[in-house]
């Protein structure tokens, strides 16, 4: 997996989102439809690359946890979860399954 394509990707879909909510874009009718278009085909790897890294963001901060004695329990369920998750963004929008 290229994840700098991915960041690429996710960038334009920002830039996209940031150009749309600009005025003068709507004074353009096929230039607006051209941005609506390119954010319509970028937008779902985007968010699902958002939803990922939000996940991997959510698994380092557990890191304390896991080292709490108290805390390990939560923190191992919640950590499964996360594993979970990050595995489902990826294979929803990946062609070979990748398995924890």
């Amino acid at each position: 997996m290229n994840f700098e394509r991915i960041r690429q990707v996710s960038r334009q879909a920002e830039e996209l989102r940031a150009r749309l909510q600009e005025p003068e874009i709507w004074q353009d009718p096929a230039l607006f439809s051209r941005c609506q278009k390119d954010l319509q085909e970028l937008a779902p790897l985007a968010d699902a690359y958002a939803r990922w890294e939000s996940a991997g963001r959510e698994l380092e901060g557990l890191e304390e946890m896991l080292s709490d004695p108290e805390l390990r329990a939560l923190a191992a369920e919640e950590q499964q979860q996360l594993l979970r998750r990050r595995a489902e963004e990826f294979n929803r929008n990946h062609h070979r399954p990748y398995v924890l």
